[in-house]
């Protein structure tokens, strides 16, 4: 299950239980996981579902608890992984939830943040949590590569902390790509079509959102 639950980045409440073609067949999400953790635990997971009734209501209370922690298909592959090596025995749905939400390690999130910020500058970073990346943003790039983690950890922890604490956040900004001023260099042809795009979609964002609050 693990390639079919992983795809998408936008996946919204309510579509664990949705029809869909899945590998060529009609099924749902939350079917599939079903099926992947009878494969993984085959007796000691049926064991637990003596009716139709049980299954059906192990889908529903599955389903709204992964709708109501705003849970992906990706946190889902990621805590199916985590099973095996964690868990001879069916993991509970708290337990489950938990390995799709594991707790963030503050100095993993600072070095994270001090090696995706540089890589911003190429426009390679690449993020596990928006809220390491507002954190981030928040600490200041500059104390970021100017600290080490014995300085910064109190100042750090609070202000990720604080992130944390949100309920959501929105999604890493794509860095804009700054032109070269004119006469002072040769932009590549793809690159100048690349960022002219993305102010242009920047622009209409910002105008949708004016047009929305008037």
């Amino acid at each position: 299950m693990d390639n079919q639950i992983r795809p998408s980045s936008t996946f919204n409440a309510g579509q664990w239980i949705e029809p869909r073609q899945i590998r060529g067949e009609q099924s749902t999400w939350i079917d599939q996981l079903f099926a992947r953790l009878e494969a993984m635990y085959p007796q000691r997971w049926r064991a637990s579902f003596p009716s139709g009734a049980a299954i059906e209501a192990w889908r529903e209370t599955w389903s709204d608890a992964f709708d109501d922690e705003k849970v992906s298909p990706q946190d889902v592959g990621d805590a199916v992984r985590a099973c095996r090596k964690k868990y001879d025995w069916p993991p509970s749905l708290t337990e489950f939830l938990k390995l799709c939400k594991p707790p963030i390690d503050p100095e993993s999130a600072y070095i994270e943040a001090c090696k995706q910020m540089s890589a911003r500058d190429t426009g390679t970073d690449v993020w596990s949590s928006a809220a390491i990346f507002w954190a981030a943003r928040d600490f200041g790039v500059h104390e970021l590569r100017g600290s080490t983690w014995q300085t910064a950890k109190v100042r750090w922890t609070r202000i990720l902390d604080d992130h944390l604490a949100k309920p959501s956040h929105e999604p890493v900004p794509q860095r804009m790509v700054c032109l070269p001023a004119p006469g002072k260099g040769t932009a590549d042809p793809e690159k100048v079509k690349a960022a002219m795009e993305l102010l242009r979609r920047s622009l209409a964002s910002k105008s949708a959102a004016f047009t929305d609050e008037t």
